[in-house]
């Protein structure tokens, strides 16, 4: 018990116990955001998304000294278009862990699906203008060609295996 000078004699003031209430409902709130959204860290996306913006970053500064400046910089925006693709799949994944899961259907998960098929879409379209390039004398573009392919294709990779989670959640919701 404390004294409560602005009151007539002693009253017992427990802040403390409200306040380990507040702190134990923010972690609890935390670790629940969490653990909505490690999904989309757990699929290796946002690594490969990273590993894609740094060649980016690498190749910029090329397309105003090299004499292929339309190659670099179709190869520049084939990187910020992939990007793009992939931070907009995740706010889609954070709308979606949003909903609550007796509202949940089969449509909404079919957006999800829907849009990773256009992101491999374009990402197919990438691998395959990566093939098709003609010869080139420069080595460093050679090198980030092989690069940005390499990514490309492991990024295909890992949308096969989004696609095919997220095609299990859609099954499961349609039952």
């Amino acid at each position: 018990m404390q004294y409560d000078r602005f009151k007539t004699g002693y009253v017992q003031i427990d802040r403390m116990g409200v306040d380990m209430k507040k702190i134990i409902f923010c972690v609890f709130i935390l670790v629940v955001f969490l653990q909505l959204n490690a999904h989309s860290l757990d699929t290796g996306l946002l690594d490969i998304r990273n590993q894609i913006f740094d060649e980016s970053k690498a190749i910029k500064p090329l397309i105003a000294v090299s004499t292929d400046s339309v190659l670099l910089s179709s190869m520049w925006d084939s990187c910020l278009i992939s990007i793009a693709h992939i931070d907009a799949y995740f706010f889609m994944l954070a709308i979606f862990n949003a909903i609550k899961d007796e509202d949940l259907t089969e449509e909404t998960v079919g957006y999800l699906t829907a849009w990773l098929k256009r992101v491999k879409k374009t990402n197919n379209i990438n691998i395959e203008g990566f093939q098709n390039i003609a010869e080139i004398t420069d080595d460093r573009i050679k090198t980030h060609i092989r690069v940005l392919k390499n990514y490309f294709d492991k990024l295909d990779n890992l949308l096969n295996a989004e696609i095919d989670k997220v095609d299990t959640i859609r099954r499961s919701v349609g039952k």
